[in-house]
C-alpha cells in the first residue's frame, strides 16, 4: 500500500513532466556535478566540472549530497532525467511513509499506523515540497526524519545497541540530506525525548542518545568538517543572502496577523498559512479522541507528539520571535515556515493514534463528530490533489530532458560563488587568456588543468576558474604561486620562453582525514550490524 501510494503521488510527473520550483535549477546543477563526478570515478567531488560557465562554484562543498546520489543512482537505470527524478521522488515518498508507519506502529495498531503513514505521504506541505516549492533536499530529509524519532524512542525505552546504531545511521543521513531540517528535527527530537524520559531511564537515556548522535557526527564528518571549516569563503554567508526576503522576521507562519495586507498578498506566506490551517484541521480527530477518551490515553502515546506539535507551531509563528532573536542558530533556518514539515509529521502520527479510537465514536451519539473528522482528512487529500498537484507548472518529458542538459554548465546562483569571485569575470569566457603566446590546452577536467604555452616574454596568465585557496600550480614542473586576480579568477605568472602550467585542486588535510574517519566509522557500524544479524539468524536456525 505504501509503495502504491508513493507511485500514485509521483504519477503526475511521469505523465505531465517535471514540475518547476524556485530552487530546483540549482539542485539540478548539483545533481549534474555529482553525476559527472561519479561517472569519472570521483565519488565525492571537491570542485565542479563545467558548472557556472566553466568558472565553477563551491556549492557542492557546502550543500549536503545525499539527495543527489539517489538521483544519480536512478539515472544509471534510465536514459531520461525526468524518469530518474520521478524515481527518486517516488523513493523518498516511500521512505517517508515507511518511517512514519514504523514510528506509529510503536504505539498503535497496524491499520492505524498505515493510515497515519498514508496521511503523512499526502500531507499538503510534504507534497508541495516537490510539486511547487522546489525543496528537493528538504523533501528527502523529511522522509528520513521519522526514522530519527523511531530510534530515539527505542533507544530511550529499550536501549539496545542495534537501536543505537539505527539512531546513528538515521541522524547521519539526515545531516547528509538537509541542514536546516537537522536544526528543526533536533528541536523536535529534544522535545520528544524529554517527554519520554522518566526517573528510571533519564540518565541512561541521555548517555545513549548522546552516544548515538556522536557516532552520527563521525559518520557524516566527511561532509560537515569541510563545510564548517570553509564557511567564511562562500557568498552564502554574506548579508545580501541572509537579509530581506531571507530574514526570518519576514517568514513566520500566521503572517496575516503581523504583516500589512498588501505585503502579505505579495508573498507566498498566504499559501503556507493555508497549509498550516489544513494540517491543523486534519488533526481534529485526535483532539476529539483526546477529549473523549482521556482516561485511556497513555503518556507514552499522545503526549510526546502533542508536545512536539505544540513546540513546532509556537516556533513557526511570531510568538517565538524572542527565541529567534536570542538564538543565532535558529536564524540559520531562515524560514520559520519550514517547521511545517515537523508539524505535518507529528500531526500524522497523532492522527494515526486517533484511528484506533475513532470507530467507537460511530457507535455513540457523537457519530456526526466522527463523520466531520473523517471529512476533514478527506478534504486535506482533496486539497493536495486540487491545489498542490494539479496547478503545478509542468515541463514535458522531452522539453525537460533537453533543458536539463543546460544545467551542466549554465550560470549558477551567486550565493554559491567564492567570496573572492566577481560577476565581471564572466564577460571573458576564454579558458586561458595571455598576450603574445600560443595556447594549447592538453587537459581540462574538474580538478585539473594542463596548459602548454608557446615562447614569449614573462607575463601573467589568466585562467577562467574562480580562485579558491586549495588550487595549486606548477610551472615547468616547479611550484608556482596561484594568484587571485581582480575579477576573482586565477592568475599564474610564467617566465620567458615556452611554459607548461599544471593547475590542480588539492583538498586540505582535514578534508582527507575526515573522509577516512567517516569511512572507518561506517565500516565498523555496518560490520557490527551484519555480525548481529548473522548471530540472530544462527540462533533462529538452532531454535
Amino acid at each position: 500500500m505504501l509503495l502504491l501510494t508513493a507511485i500514485g503521488l509521483t504519477l503526475p510527473i511521469y505523465y505531465f513532466g517535471m514540475p518547476a520550483g524556485n530552487d530546483l535549477p540549482q539542485h539540478y546543477r548539483f545533481i549534474y556535478t555529482f553525476y559527472d563526478a561519479v561517472r569519472s570515478g570521483d565519488l565525492y567531488p571537491s570542485w565542479p566540472g563545467e558548472t557556472n560557465l566553466g568558472f565553477g562554484d563551491i556549492g557542492i562543498r557546502f550543500y549536503p549530497p545525499l539527495a543527489y546520489y539517489v538521483v544519480v543512482l536512478f539515472r544509471s537505470l534510465t536514459d531520461s532525467w525526468t524518469t530518474a527524478l520521478a524515481g527518486a521522488i517516488c523513493f523518498w515518498f516511500f521512505v517517508g511513509g515507511m518511517g512514519t508507519y514504523l514510528l506509529a506502529r510503536e504505539s498503535f495498531s497496524e491499520k492505524a499506523s498505515l493510515a497515519g503513514a498514508l496521511i503523512f505521504m499526502a500531507m499538503p506541505y510534504h507534497v508541495n515540497q516537490v510539486y511547487n516549492a522546489g525543496l528537493f533536499a528538504e523533501f528527502a530529509g523529511l522522509a528520513i526524519l521519522p526514522f530519527c524519532f523511531l530510534f530515539v524512542r527505542r533507544v530511550i525505552l529499550s536501549g539496545k545497541m542495534v537501536d543505537l546504531a539505527g539512531l546513528a545511521i538515521s541522524f547521519a543521513l539526515l545531516i547528509l540530506a538537509h541542514l536546516p531540517l537537522v536544526i528543526i528535527g533536533g528541536i523536535g527530537l529534544a522535545v520528544y525525548a524529554l517527554a519520554l524520559f522518566s526517573r528510571e531511564n533519564g540518565r541512561a537515556g541521555i548517555l545513549k542518545l548522546g552516544s548515538g548522535f556522536a557516532v552520527a557526527l563521525a559518520m557524516s564528518s566527511f561532509y560537515w568538517v569541510r563545510m564548517i571549516s570553509e564557511l567564511a569563503l562562500v557568498n552564502h554567508t554574506l548579508p545580501q543572502f541572509t537579509e530581506r526576503k531571507y530574514d526570518f522576521h519576514q517568514n513566520f507562519l500566521a503572517g496575516i496577523f503581523y504583516m500589512s495586507p498588501t505585503e502579505y498578498a505579495e508573498t507566498s506566506l498566504w499559501f503556507t498559512d493555508i497549509l498550516l490551517a489544513i494540517a491543523l484541521a486534519m488533526i481534529v480527530p485526535t483532539l476529539i479522541v483526546l477529549f473523549l477518551s482521556r482516561e485511556r490515553i497513555k503518556r507514552g502515546t499522545f503526549i510526546p507528539f502533542l508536545s512536539v506539535l505544540s513546540v513546532a507551531i509556537l516556533i513557526s509563528t511570531p510568538l517565538s520571535i524572542w527565541l529567534w532573536e536570542g538564538i543565532g542558530l535558529l536564524g540559520k533556518i531562515q524560514f520559520p515556515w519550514r517547521f511545517l514539515g515537523l508539524i505535518s509529521l507529528s500531526a500524522s502520527v497523532l492522527i494515526a493514534g486517533s484511528m484506533d479510537e475513532l470507530p467507537a465514536l460511530f457507535r455513540t451519539k457523537l457519530r456526526p463528530a466522527g463523520l466531520i473528522a473523517i471529512g476533514l482528512i478527506v478534504a486535506g487529500f482533496v486539497f493536495t490533489a486540487a491545489q498542490v498537484i494539479r496547478p503545478a507548472n509542468y515541463s514535458s518529458r522531452p522539453e525537460f530532458d533537453k533543458q536539463f542538459i543546460s544545467y551542466r554548465s549554465d550560470e549558477s546562483y551567486e550565493c554559491w560563488w567564492p567570496v573572492a569571485s566577481r560577476r565581471e569575470a564572466l564577460a571573458n569566457r576564454s579558458k586561458v587568456s595571455v598576450d603574445g603566446r600560443n595556447v594549447e590546452i592538453q587537459r581540462w577536467i574538474a580538478d585539473e588543468r594542463m596548459i602548454v604555452l608557446g615562447a614569449g616574454v614573462g607575463t601573467e596568465v589568466r585562467i577562467a576558474t574562480f580562485y579558491y585557496p586549495f588550487w595549486k600550480a606548477t610551472v615547468n614542473g616547479s611550484d608556482a604561486e596561484v594568484e587571485r586576480l581582480d575579477d576573482g579568477t586565477i592568475g599564474v605568472s610564467i617566465p620567458p620562453g615556452a611554459a607548461g602550467i599544471r593547475l590542480y585542486f588539492e583538498p586540505p588535510v582535514y578534508e582527507t582525514a575526515s573522509w577516512y574517519f567517516s569511512l572507518t566509522t561506517w565500516l565498523v557500524l555496518l560490520s557490527f550490524l551484519i555480525f548481529t544479524l548473522a548471530k540472530k539468524t544462527r540462533r533462529g536456525q538452532l531454535a
